[in-house]
C-alpha cells in the first residue's frame, strides 16, 4: 500500500471512530447507534489482538495508540 492509500484509510477510520464515540455518548443523535456501538467493540477487540500479536514491531506509546485506533493501517506505516 502506498502512503496516500494509508492516509485515506486513516481518515475514514478516524471518521468512523468519531461516529462510534458519538453513538456511545449520545445514542439518540446517531441513527443505528447500536450497530455502531457493536462495530466499535469489535474493532477495539481486534485492535487489541493486533497489539498483542505485533508488539515487537512497536517502538513506543505512539505506535500502540496508532494500532489501537487504526489497526493494520498503522502497522503498515511502522514496518
Amino acid at each position: 500500500m502506498n502512503s496516500q492509500v494509508i492516509l485515506i484509510g486513516k481518515l475514514v477510520t478516524s471518521v468512523m471512530w468519531v461516529l462510534i464515540v458519538v453513538a456511545v455518548i449520545q445514542p439518540a443523535v446517531i441513527p443505528f447507534a447500536t450497530i455502531l456501538q457493536w462495530v466499535g467493540g469489535i474493532l477495539l477487540v481486534a485492535h487489541c489482538i493486533e497489539i498483542v500479536v505485533y508488539r515487537r514491531l512497536m517502538r513506543g506509546v505512539g505506535d500502540y495508540l496508532g494500532v489501537l485506533l487504526f489497526g493494520v493501517l498503522q502497522l503498515k506505516s511502522i514496518r
